[in-house]
């Protein structure tokens, strides 16, 4: 979670600037009190697995994008915590997204730029993933 006014809200979504984060669910990528910078992003150019800062409506959050789809013509992704269950991934407007997490800096000072995978079988399961949920949405809204 990032604790963060309506005014930062605004100006983190178009020009971007430097959030502390708070809590465990990013944990091991994002640990309380890391700096991170984060940019505008044309939503477009968004991934799955970047990490991303989201506008929940009741909190902005950081978290990792898991898939991109389109459902019902209108475009949404799925994101969750890195230290958080699949069962916690909440699927959410890609309009929720403020901005892209560039650079990590820890409270020891080491700096972690994107993108953030511990290994590249992480980035080719987010891949995968990705297109799952795609394929599944895709054939739901053939049925409904």
């Amino acid at each position: 979670m990032i604790e963060i006014s309506p005014n930062e809200k605004d100006r983190i979504a178009k020009e971007g600037g430097f959030l502390y984060f708070i809590g465990d669910s990013m944990k091991p990528t994002i640990k309380t009190g890391c700096k991170l910078k984060i940019s505008p992003v044309s939503l477009s150019k968004i991934q799955p697995g970047d990490i991303v800062i989201i506008d929940s409506g009741k909190a902005v959050i950081c978290h990792r994008m898991l898939a991109r789809f389109t459902h019902f013509n209108k475009e949404h992704f799925i994101e969750k915590g890195d230290n958080c269950g699949y069962r916690l991934a909440r699927k959410r407007k890609i309009s929720a997204i403020l901005g892209k997490v560039r650079e990590i800096e820890f409270a020891d000072g080491f700096f972690k730029k994107a993108p953030f995978f511990n290994n590249s079988i992480t980035g080719l399961k987010y891949l995968i993933f990705s297109h799952l949920v795609g394929l599944l949405y895709k054939i739901k809204q053939t049925l409904c």
